[in-house]
């Protein structure tokens, strides 16, 4: 993965460019909750594995403030709450081209345990 958050809470990933990952983009996992992603560029990731996404919010995490970002041919999902506990805010991105891999073929895919 480009950036691994696991299990840290309220943290930031703000303006990068995150790009040509061999996973996730970004993984935020094992209940890691309260992050803010906002001004990023996601490009192109999840290149060895086609159910890898610009961004993946799961195993338990949640909370998410998922804003302005720009999600463009990533291999699986733009965004991905796989197995995330909810509760996630994804508003104001642009989307543009991503799930080629055919695996998750979305540009947003929702999913929560509540």
């Amino acid at each position: 993965s480009g950036v691994l958050v696991a299990g840290g809470d309220n943290g930031t990933i703000r303006n990068n460019v995150i790009a040509n990952a061999g996973q996730f983009g970004t993984f935020l996992t094992n209940d890691s909750d309260g992050w803010t992603v906002s001004g990023n560029d996601f490009r192109l990731n999840g290149r060895e594995n086609t159910g890898r996404d610009g961004i993946d919010i799961g195993n338990l995490s949640g909370g998410q403030s998922i804003t302005g970002n720009y999600f463009f041919q990533n291999v699986g999902s733009g965004v991905d709450s796989y197995r995330s506990d909810g509760a996630n805010v994804i508003r104001n991105n642009t989307f543009d081209g991503n799930g080629g891999g055919a695996t998750e073929p979305s540009q947003i895919r929702l999913y929560g345990t509540g």
